[in-house]
């Protein structure tokens, strides 16, 4: 699930599950751009890292096939958001190893 890293860490900071905001997404977008900044080797290479963006995007549109609201009783507001495609499949593999 996109964001569990996020729900994970607010919980044990806060003792209680985030709401149905957009904190996760903008953890997620956080990450993609540090994850170019780490790859161009310069937050300041513009265009080094405008092109990494683009090509981790079209890769991760690429992994998604669908995205849906799903039942989730342990958030506050009950529901999650569910993957459809083979970054789900990836990321239920990681949860098992």
């Amino acid at each position: 699930m996109i964001g569990s890293t996020f729900r994970q860490k607010y919980f044990a900071r806060y003792g209680s599950h985030p709401g149905n905001s957009q904190a996760g997404l903008a953890y997620d977008r956080i990450c993609l751009l540090l994850g170019s900044w780490q790859r161009t080797g310069h937050p300041g290479a513009f265009e080094k890292v405008i092109g990494d963006l683009r090509t981790s995007i079209k890769l991760l549109r690429g992994l998604i096939s669908a995205v849906r609201m799903a039942p989730e009783p342990n958030t506050s507001g009950g529901q999650g958001i569910e993957l459809v495609g083979d970054l789900a499949g990836i990321m239920n593999l990681r949860r098992r190893i």
